[in-house]
């Protein structure tokens, strides 16, 4: 076993970045930003989230998604199943690894006014907003 000490690592920024893909339906995307204590972009965090939403004809639909950041910005785009605009998709934090590193969600910067996926605002939600 290393005698390494482990670092903190937080999401540094989240991006609700949906596109409108007809009058109808829209595309919920997010993008995450992984950090550390030293404020130095992470790459090959893997991140796994659930997805859940309600269909027009009212049955509950869920799944999780797993990616991994990447780049210079440390960043991973999550992109969900198609939606109506009506709905909305809500998304939760399953988990964050990165061998060496501790993910610490209470120093994760905001998103909506509120720490993303921290113990407080455990969910975020992607609506479409004309």
């Amino acid at each position: 076993p290393s005698n390494q000490p482990v670092i903190a690592m937080s999401i540094k920024k989240v991006r609700d970045i949906s596109k409108e893909l007809s009058s109808e339906t829209f595309k919920p995307q997010m993008k995450i930003f992984m950090w550390d204590e030293e404020k130095t972009s992470l790459i090959g965090v893997d991140i796994v989230l659930t997805y859940s939403t309600t269909k027009p004809n009212g049955t509950r639909f869920s799944d999780t998604i797993t990616a991994t950041t990447k780049g210079k910005a440390g960043a991973v785009t999550f992109k969900f199943p198609k939606i109506k605009k009506a709905a909305t998709m809500i998304v939760t934090l399953d988990s964050i690894s990165l061998i060496g590193y501790e993910y610490n969600g209470e120093k994760n910067r905001n998103f909506d006014r509120c720490k993303a996926f921290s113990k407080r605002c455990p969910s975020i939600v992607l609506s479409f907003d004309s």
